[in-house]
């Protein structure tokens, strides 16, 4: 895959940006090999690692555009809720819909 230049402002060299793909899984099978403190619930800290690692990608200056490949409704109702203008969920695929 090639960086396409983004515009540069008159004067300025170009810039280069990437689309960047985060395939992020969500509910019970949600980093499964994860074995979390008694206390703390592992879809829930799954969760906040999944948003944590879209909202530190979304803060690239290089990054366009970030997708976030999800069928988990509460990974895309948490990355709407990060406010990012660049920042797009696009529906997981069912398997085998190749």
């Amino acid at each position: 895959m090639r960086p396409v230049p983004a515009p540069a402002r008159p004067g300025e060299p170009p810039r280069w940006s990437w689309t960047l793909v985060l395939p992020v899984k969500g509910g019970p099978a949600a980093k499964s090999r994860l074995l979390p403190p008694p206390a703390v619930d592992r879809e829930e800290l799954a969760l906040a690692i999944a948003l944590d690692a879209v909202a530190a990608t979304a803060a690239c200056p290089h990054a366009a555009e970030v997708l976030v490949v999800t069928s988990d409704a509460r990974v895309a109702a948490g990355c709407g809720g990060l406010g990012v203008r660049r920042l797009r969920v696009v529906p997981e695929r069912a398997p085998g819909a190749d």
